[in-house]
């Protein structure tokens, strides 16, 4: 996968995590329940670490590129991906 595609598909996630907390949000409002208010957290939660993960690979595109091509070259060479990354998997 290349850094663009990975960006992406993080982002169409935390677009899908924005619409899950919007609706546990309306839910809360509409009738708040502690299970409610506990839906709302957990997805307000997976939202934040959605955007982190965004944050990661854009202030680390360097780093996160090197590591694709160190992957890209061990599966050549290897038939398996780099053993170690500087940077976390997509």
């Amino acid at each position: 996968m290349t850094d663009w595609d990975l960006i992406t598909s993080q982002i169409v996630k935390a677009m899908a995590a924005v619409e899950d907390a919007h609706l546990a949000g309306k839910a809360l409002k509409d009738e708040p329940t502690p299970e409610k208010l506990s839906e709302f957290k957990k997805q307000m939660a997976d939202l934040a670490n959605d955007l982190e993960d965004i944050k990661y690979f854009m202030e680390h595109e360097d780093l996160v590129f090197s590591d694709d091509v160190a992957d890209a070259l061990s599966q050549m060479f290897t038939g398996k991906p780099a053993p170690y990354r500087k940077s976390m998997r997509g």
